[in-house]
């Protein structure tokens, strides 16, 4: 018997590695924009800025803001239809972010596919988004938080595991054995921004910081990791 050879994969976050910003930011803008909730919006965005100040004179956990900012910001899509959320987020996408994706990144991309390697999109961005760039960039495989819905509306909640620091790195095994894949970790690549992206980043031997701030700047050249500054 033969063993099946290991396939080779890249796996990318999506906010602020494929493209500048955050889609929190996207979303916030163009709902405030065409007025849904905006006096929800209003509050989430001073309520947002008050704790970064507080997280920045390290009064407050960063970690923990994180995950109660996900929270709230998920809980103003309460209430919304399916069919109409799926129209705002194709206009969102198409205004935002369909022409902004980072050349030298669809160029990561370009040569990973000529390598015959797969690609992977894992993500906190909602799935109602991030399948937008999936399609975009012809994505294998999308690792992304589900909203949940009740009644063709969504309940302001979410379902499953969220995305982010170690989760990430489990979502990837779960996604791998569910489609009985095969990945030679040890040389596949990682791409991210953040510095709780780490223990993504080191899932794969090739991992790659895109405009990474200082402290993971720093850790990246400790370790000799490719470090990225889109332009």
């Amino acid at each position: 018997f033969f063993m099946s050879e290991k396939k080779i994969a890249a796996f990318f976050d999506m906010d602020s590695t494929l493209y500048y910003q955050e889609s929190w930011w996207f979303i916030f803008k163009y709902l405030y924009r065409i007025g849904y909730k905006r006096f929800y919006w209003t509050c989430f965005f001073i309520w947002a800025i008050i704790n970064l100040l507080i997280v920045k004179i390290k009064l407050r956990n960063k970690l923990n803001f994180y995950r109660v900012f996900q929270k709230r910001f998920i809980y103003g899509s309460q209430g919304l239809n399916v069919k109409i959320a799926e129209k705002y987020f194709k206009s969102l996408y198409e205004e935002y972010i369909k022409y902004k994706l980072y050349p030298i990144m669809l160029d990561k991309i370009k040569w990973h596919k000529e390598q015959g390697h797969l690609i992977f999109i894992v993500t906190g961005a909602p799935m109602v988004l991030a399948r937008y760039v999936g399609e975009q960039i012809e994505a294998n495989y999308l690792i992304t938080r589900h909203m949940e819905i009740e009644n063709n509306h969504y309940t302001g909640r979410t379902f499953g595991k969220n995305p982010f620091e170690k989760v990430k790195v489990e979502l990837v095994y779960e996604c791998l054995e569910k489609n009985n894949l095969e990945i030679d970790l040890e040389n596949s690549y990682t791409y991210a921004d953040n510095y709780f992206d780490i223990p993504f980043l080191e899932l794969c031997g090739h991992p790659s910081v895109v405009s990474p701030k200082s402290k993971l700047k720093k850790y990246a050249k400790e370790h000799n990791w490719e470090i990225i500054i889109p332009r």
